[in-house]
């Protein structure tokens, strides 16, 4: 069902009610684990904000936030939730998404 959000570009059908099926099964941690491989292989380029808090956290809980960094380079950071993102990458120092997050998403090359 995922594969097919994606190539339909049906990404209100993948966040609202395809994701809250999984959620309601408690199958969340697949879905947030299915996504990845989109993202970084470019087929998936957003990710709705309360979805992205769960990934952002199920990457934390598995101690694997390195994960939220390489998809972040993959993704239109354009379309985001700039101060949580933001707050997320300084703390966790990932720097090669917190300058892809300004330069890409804020058009800001001096700040970094």
């Amino acid at each position: 069902c995922i594969e097919f959000c994606v190539v339909t570009r049906r990404l209100d059908l993948l966040f609202d009610e395809i994701y809250l099926k999984f959620e309601d099964v408690g199958y969340t941690t697949v879905f947030l684990d299915v996504l990845e491989p989109y993202v970084l292989n470019d087929k998936l380029q957003y990710i709705a904000p309360q979805v992205m808090a769960q990934f952002v956290e199920h990457c934390k809980v598995t101690n694997d936030v390195a994960t939220v960094e390489r998809c972040l380079l993959h993704m239109d950071v354009s379309i985001m939730d700039f101060d949580s993102i933001l707050m997320l990458l300084r703390k966790y120092e990932m720097y090669s998404a917190l300058l892809h997050v300004f330069a890409h998403g804020l058009n800001d090359f001096i700040t970094p």
